[in-house]
């Protein structure tokens, strides 16, 4: 009998103890935002690591005003908001389920092998997406962690509650030249969605909360992470409402302007300089002045000689 007054006296400890960090997480964490999250164009693919194709989609930007370390990841201090360089998130939905794009800035160096299965979850560089709906942490979460293969290419280690499904598995990675920023675009299938007490159909209207994480490794092994919302406590979730509006996907190329060859212009030879026509109404004056002249000279010679 004693034993089992002890053993309720533990419980009631410890569900009082998660009741004042749940209340800690939400007190101290960024205040609730609501987004939609845009349909996406017919036709949308990913897989290229290309930005421009996420036009019009919900972008989120994290920096010091809505970022913060939850209770428990600042791995015993190795961590704080100085190290947080800042990252940026793209969604978009789609009946398959819901795309993302995220474009992290980190100090430490992504790991050279796929993480430990046991570690994983919250261990390592990657980012984590944990979903809710009615009941706090209801519905399982998704982990990528990056890391670069023996060969030197990018890989991602993936944890998903369908994750024996292969064909959901849609994720691509490449991690910048200093070896700790990376890029990295996915799906969240619909299936996982579903997974749950309370499942989430992905579907135009619906609306659900998630929080998100950035996991960041100072060392091999260490618990760290930086998050835009309340830390496993649903009630301070961001919410996000799949919209009806189709984003525009990547704008058309701007076309190329066409060349019109003008014909050349040939060059008009200069008129020929006729000689002028000769005046005939000054020659006229000029022949009667000279006719005068003969007469006038005549006449005096004539009168000359008579005498």
């Amino acid at each position: 009998m004693k034993t089992k007054r002890i053993n309720a006296l533990v419980l009631a400890l410890i569900f009082v103890a998660m009741l004042g960090f749940n209340a800690l997480a939400l007190e101290d964490a960024p205040p609730v935002q609501n987004f939609e999250i845009p349909r996406a164009p017919a036709g949308f693919e990913i897989g290229d690591l290309d930005s421009a194709k996420w036009n019009g989609a919900l972008v989120i930007d994290w920096d010091q005003s809505n970022t913060w370390i939850p209770p428990g990841m600042d791995g015993g201090g190795a961590v704080t908001m100085a190290d947080f360089l800042g990252a940026k998130f793209c969604f978009l939905w789609a009946p398959e389920g819901i795309y993302f794009y995220a474009d992290i800035k980190s100090k430490f160096q992504v790991p050279i092998s796929a993480p430990a299965i046991d570690e994983a979850h919250n261990r390592g560089n990657g980012i984590q997406f944990f979903p809710a709906t009615e009941v706090t942490n209801d519905m399982p979460g998704w982990t990528f962690s990056p890391y670069t293969t023996p060969d030197g290419k990018a890989d991602v280690w993936r944890h998903w509650p369908d994750e024996d499904n292969d064909s959901a598995a849609k994720i691509f990675v490449e991690i910048g030249a200093n070896g700790s920023d990376y890029i990295m675009e996915g799906l969240m299938p619909a299936s996982s969605f579903a997974i749950a007490d309370y499942p989430v159909t992905i579907a135009e209207g619906v609306k659900f909360g998630m929080n998100n994480v950035i996991l960041q490794a100072p060392e091999d092994g260490i618990h760290t992470g930086f998050g835009d919302s309340a830390w496993f406590d649903a009630d301070g979730y961001n919410i996000y409402t799949l919209s009806g509006n189709v984003a525009p996907g990547a704008p058309e190329p701007e076309p190329e302007p066409e060349i019109i060859e003008e014909a050349p212009v040939l060059a008009v030879p200069a008129p020929i300089a006729e000689a002028p026509a000769p005046q005939t109404g000054d020659a006229g004056i000029f022949a009667g002045f000279a006719i005068l002249a003969g007469a006038a000279a005549f006449a005096l010679y004539r009168k000359r000689t008579v005498k």
